[in-house]
């Protein structure tokens, strides 16, 4: 289970999100962005065309984020898919063909990384 849900509310207000995604789907992306990120013992990946996915279906998701309640398959697609319309992520073109749930970063998938604060000189 993931303990800490870690939203970076100021990239959703500057990238203009606010209206396209709600609090569950921003916690769904913080889970995303540190599976992908991460040697998580049930990853599964898979490589076609020279490109990595990783696989994240609702089962793993409803069992790593127990408060969201996914629940239903077409409650996890809709959600996947506006982290897919957001360009945070995006799908495997035959995941509904090959029965997979493959995903690999998107285009604005790093814009939810927190800059490092700098320091300042006192003086």
């Amino acid at each position: 289970m993931k303990y800490n849900i870690i939203i970076n509310q100021k990239a959703v207000i500057d990238n203009g999100l606010m209206d396209k995604l709600d609090i569950i789907d921003l916690a769904i992306f913080d889970f995303v962005y540190h599976f992908f990120n991460s040697d998580f013992e049930d990853k599964i990946t898979f490589t076609k065309n020279g490109i990595e996915y990783v696989e994240i279906r609702p089962a793993l998701l409803d069992k790593e984020m127990p408060l969201l309640k996914i629940g239903t398959k077409r409650t996890f697609i809709n959600r996947m898919n506006k982290l897919v319309n957001a360009g945070l992520i995006e799908r495997y073109e035959n995941n509904s063909t090959e029965n997979r749930s493959g995903y690999k970063k998107g285009v604005n998938f790093s814009m939810f990384i927190f800059d490092k604060p700098m320091k300042t000189d006192s003086q």
